[in-house]
């Protein structure tokens, strides 16, 4: 029902929670781990089921303000992400970029198929029954081993729906709304 996790690089207020951005749209690619290597390597713990063609993105954003950095290389080594940035010549400079996320721009990834979303299509929707009751607001997309789950908050507190079919029945959003059945215990 989506790729994951995709948000946009303003501050964001935990994981995949994300906040409204503006244009152009951003993807979380990863975090950087740790420097790889003598000469300045970022090794990038990789977020995307679907990896865009790495030698076709020629700009890379790091950190929460997403500073624009040129991208020399990228390879996978032991199931990362191996980035080379221009300015990030040595150890101990990579190592100081630890802990920063890596976005690229959604234009460098490949259109979505039926039924999958943008994590940041979906925060925000309301969330309604499948009579139009408004249950509350969709704020967070938690990803876990089985399904993503979506944290939805209301004025009781909070729903935790799994995105299965089962349970989101419609996505809208042009018109800002989900649709969803609650199944026995969900409320």
């Amino acid at each position: 029902m989506r790729r994951q996790p995709y948000a946009c690089p303003e501050p964001s207020r935990r994981g995949s929670e994300i906040q409204q951005c503006s244009k152009p749209r951003f993807l979380n690619l990863g975090v950087i781990v740790k420097p790889h290597g003598v000469r300045g390597e970022l090794s990038v713990s990789i977020f995307l089921h679907d990896m865009p063609q790495m030698e076709e993105i020629s700009l890379v954003y790091l950190g929460p303000e997403a500073q624009p950095r040129e991208l020399q290389s990228a390879r996978f080594h032991q199931g990362n992400l191996l980035l080379k940035v221009v300015g990030c010549d040595d150890r101990s400079t990579a190592d100081a970029m630890r802990g920063m996320e890596v976005w690229i721009e959604s234009a460098d990834k490949e259109p979505l198929g039926r039924d999958e979303y943008y994590v940041h299509d979906l925060v925000g929707l309301n969330v309604v029954d499948e009579h139009g009751d408004h249950l509350g607001v969709l704020v967070e997309v938690i990803f876990t081993g089985a399904n993503d789950v979506y944290r939805v908050d209301c004025d009781q507190g909070e729903i935790l729906l799994p995105a299965i079919k089962d349970v989101v029945r419609e996505v809208h959003t042009a018109a800002g709304e989900m649709r969803v059945r609650l199944l026995p215990g969900m409320r």
